[in-house]
């Protein structure tokens, strides 16, 4: 009686406080077309005098199709000669605002691309997440009850020559810290509980950070688990097996292990919160006891939400969930990046986001159209249910038309606006013939094959073989358990008719032998983390390293120990 109490407290009292901000809301989705005509407007007019502006005659558009008339469809690199100038210390370039940060994103090059922040630009991203707040509290309000184990990287990178910070976009909020508003910083603070500090996520040494994450969490009442990867949820979930012992000890002596590579100082910050504990290190030696491993899910007794992302190859992550995690739901974690926040979560269990259409303007190339010469952008009350588009933003960061070769699909509407769910990057794709294999074709063949065999897998890779005459493909995987060469012989045989269920074009080509027969590549175990691990140390974000799914280049396997293949038998 007194959880529904709160519960209930907690959905009225979200309801009171964001009212007007779900008003506006509800009036953007109902409304679309004239949302994002006031959305486009407001940005061409504020950066109608800049030199971007003046070259694309920003002064002479009056309506949307003036606007995709007069400025053309950009990448990154048709946008950084101006950015240059921007890092340079030029003013009005872009954007009549100042900057006040760099946020780097790798891309599809070694070269990280330089997303300008502004204060406009941050108080954009804080008035589009506000009705996540009132969903989520109405979904999942015991998630808020407690606190959140999450993953990010808050790492300042450096300075421009004028003296402009850069870094990771997590590091924005510190830049800013002071200059949001009231309402928002007291949510963040409450959500956050007092208990991560930035300098416990920029640990550099992996399994550091990951053992002082969790030696703090399991002594905080923890309801929600936050995190943009799912394979980041389980890697957590491993991880405190793997530190179990050592964190009951830790509870016992109130310390935390020696042999760990902590900055002093926050060493010395860290030994201050930290207390005996037996009471709950004996609890702990009962679950482990009951169930023979730690389950979040009981451990975190309060535990009521996962959030994480669940288009693209998630859904092979997320399946793994109950065995850690029992029945705990789960919810989008939102469709956004450096450049932005494109579209926020709504209710439990549901792929797909919420097109956000009060404050960037949005257009979409139908995914075919991607690469093509000639690309039709159509705007958000034109996409339909069903198909898939690259999603194009406009915003206050001086980003315009600027085609995020993000490929969404629109799985519904809220009132009008549009409910999308990222399905995989453009142009991740492999063929020789024409077969053309996404990511969704391999983690759809790996699902199908998981339920057809039993295997349980850490992850997989496919990538293309050209060791020999005819090209062909291989599949690196990690198994939890080691695989007799009977049962590896079986995957693989059902993986090759599950790649030709979900790709015909793929059947095809084999069936006529202009593609060779596929190999099963065996991984040492603990070789996906041991990668993982590696791209953390080079400068990579812990908090979206993605998982290897689909890889183009042929010699990727290099970077990783295999202890057995297997060569399909027709």
């Amino acid at each position: 009686m007194k959880d529904y109490i709160l519960d209930n407290l907690l959905r009225y009292g979200a309801r009171v406080l964001f009212a007007r901000t779900i008003k506006k809301f509800e009036s953007d989705t109902k409304n679309l077309r004239k949302a994002q005509e006031n959305a486009l407007k407001r940005i061409i007019e504020k950066n109608k005098d800049t030199l971007y502006g003046r070259e694309f005659g920003f002064n002479r558009i009056k309506s949307i199709e003036d606007f995709q008339k007069l400025v053309p469809i950009n990448d990154y690199s048709d946008l950084e000669p101006y950015i240059e100038k921007m890092i340079s210390g030029e003013e009005n370039i872009l954007i009549s605002d100042e900057v006040i940060f760099f946020g780097t994103t790798s891309g599809t090059t070694a070269k990280p691309k330089f997303i300008p922040i502004t204060d406009e630009h941050f108080r954009y991203v804080g008035r589009s997440i506000l009705p996540y707040f009132r969903f989520l509290a109405e979904e999942a309000p015991r998630a808020i009850r407690g606190g959140t184990i999450k993953m990010t990287s808050p790492k300042l990178e450096g300075f421009t020559n004028k003296g402009i910070p850069y870094g990771s976009p997590w590091y924005i909020a510190e830049v800013v810290k002071n200059r949001r508003s009231p309402l928002l910083r007291d949510i963040v603070m409450a959500l956050n509980k007092n208990y991560w500090e930035d300098a416990i996520f920029n640990i550099t040494d992996f399994n550091t950070k990951y053992y002082v994450i969790l030696r703090l969490a399991v002594e905080r009442d923890i309801t929600h688990f936050s995190m943009a990867n799912p394979s980041t949820v389980l890697l957590f979930a491993k991880k405190l097996n793997e530190f179990a012992e050592d964190i009951i000890r830790d509870l016992y002596d109130g310390k935390i292990k020696k042999g760990l590579f902590i900055d002093p100082a926050l060493k010395m910050r860290l030994m201050q919160r930290v207390k005996r504990n037996p009471l709950r290190a004996r609890e702990l030696e009962r679950l482990l006891s009951k169930d023979g491993m730690l389950k979040p899910s009981r451990v975190f007794k309060n535990l009521s939400l996962i959030s994480c992302w669940k288009g693209g190859s998630a859904e092979f992550y997320i399946k793994q969930f109950p065995k850690y995690f029992d029945n705990t739901p789960t919810m989008e974690y939102g469709i956004g990046a450096t450049e932005g926040i494109f579209a926020i979560p709504y209710k439990l269990e549901e792929k797909g986001c919420i097109l956000q259409p009060g404050y960037l303007f949005f257009e979409f190339i139908p995914e075919e159209e991607c690469f093509s010469e000639r690309r039709t952008a159509l705007t958000a009350d034109m996409i339909e249910r069903g198909k898939r588009y690259s999603l194009v933003v406009t915003g206050y960061n001086g980003l315009y038309r600027y085609d995020m070769r993000d490929i969404v699909e629109v799985v519904g509407f809220y009132n009008n606006a549009p409910i999308i769910a990222f399905i995989h990057k453009a142009g991740n794709v492999v063929s020789y013939t024409g077969e053309k294999i996404f990511e969704t074709h391999v983690t759809e063949a790996v699902n199908l094959t998981v339920v057809d065999t039993g295997v349980q897998l850490n992850g997989f890779t496919f990538l293309p073989d050209e060791s020999e005459e005819l090209p062909k493909y291989i599949l690196m995987i990690e198994t939890q358990t080691e695989l007799p060469e009977e049962t590896a012989y079986n995957f693989l045989r059902c993986f090759e008719n599950n790649l030709k269920k979900v790709n015909m074009e793929y059947e095809v080509k084999r069936d006529s032998m202009r593609l060779g027969c596929p190999t099963l590549a065996i991984l040492r175990n603990g070789e996906y983390e041991r990668f993982r691990a590696r791209l953390v140390a080079q400068g990579a974000s812990d908090a979206t390293v993605k998982p290897p799914v689909l890889k183009k280049d042929p010699y990727f396997i290099n970077n990783f120990e295999v202890v057995k293949k297997y060569e399909y038998k027709e």
